[in-house]
């Protein structure tokens, strides 16, 4: 596909795998012909929530969606058709007979105020 061809060359791959960021796991899907991209998955009870495009990179849609720690199933709705993540190899059978994209989040990044720790009450 030339969009991913595209993608590869105009950055990282792995930039483009999601990855855990302050607030979550940061999204990202490339499409030079997408319109509109949503993300749904076990982690927002399969809501669709948009991504934004980006600035920078034409074609590149981003979001950080709160996720818990544990294994959650996703998929991209593009242009109204449900995609697995291309730049995701994880991908396990869903119950409608397709796929959908795998992230495992063992550990969330420390959340900061104003440059410190915050106070969780939890040692």
């Amino acid at each position: 596909c030339r969009a991913l061809a595209d993608a590869k060359t105009l950055m990282d791959q792995n930039s483009l795998r999601p990855r855990k960021v302050l607030g979550g796991v940061l999204f990202s899907y490339f499409g030079s012909d997408a319109s509109s991209v949503y993300i749904a998955g076990d982690f927002n009870h399969w809501v669709a929530e948009i991504l934004l495009p980006t600035v920078q990179v034409r074609g590149l849609w981003q979001k950080i969606v709160p996720v818990e720690v544990g294994t959650h199933h996703y998929k991209f709705l593009v242009n109204e058709e449900w995609k697995t993540d291309p730049f995701n190899d994880a991908v396990a059978p869903n119950s409608h007979g397709g796929f959908d994209s795998i992230i495992m989040v063992d550990k969330l990044p420390p959340v900061y105020e104003n440059g410190e720790k915050a106070k969780t009450g939890t040692s």
